[in-house]
C-alpha cells in the first residue's frame, strides 16, 4: 500500500483476523470434546490434537476467511489494473488513428 494510515489500517485487520481464527479453532475444539462426551477444561482444550482431517478442513476455512477479507482489495488491484490496460489500449488506438 502506498499510503502508512493504509498499512496500520491493514495491519489491524490481519490482527484481528489472526485473533477470530484462533477463537475458531478453540470453538471447534470445544464441540469436538463435547461430541466426544469429553468436557472442555483449559487443559482438556491445550491437550486436544486435532487429526489429519481436522486439521485439513481448519487451513480450508482460514484460507476462506482470508480470501473473504482480502476479495476488496483484490477487486480493486483488479479494477485499476483493467482501468490502466485500458487505458493503454485506447492510447494505441489513438497513436493508431492519428497516424
Amino acid at each position: 500500500m502506498d499510503d502508512p494510515d493504509t498499512d496500520r489500517l491493514l495491519a489491524m485487520v490481519m490482527a484481528l483476523v489472526g485473533e477470530v481464527a484462533v477463537l475458531k479453532e478453540r470453538l471447534d475444539t470445544h464441540e469436538r470434546l463435547a461430541i466426544a462426551g469429553q468436557v472442555a477444561t483449559p487443559e482438556a482444550i491445550e491437550a486436544f490434537e486435532p487429526d489429519t482431517d481436522v486439521e485439513r478442513g481448519r487451513e480450508v476455512w482460514r484460507t476462506e476467511l482470508l480470501g473473504r477479507v482480502f476479495r476488496s482489495i483484490r477487486a480493486a488491484e483488479s479494477s485499476t489494473e483493467r482501468s490502466a490496460t485500458e487505458q493503454k489500449w485506447r492510447s494505441l488506438v489513438d497513436e493508431a488513428a492519428a497516424e
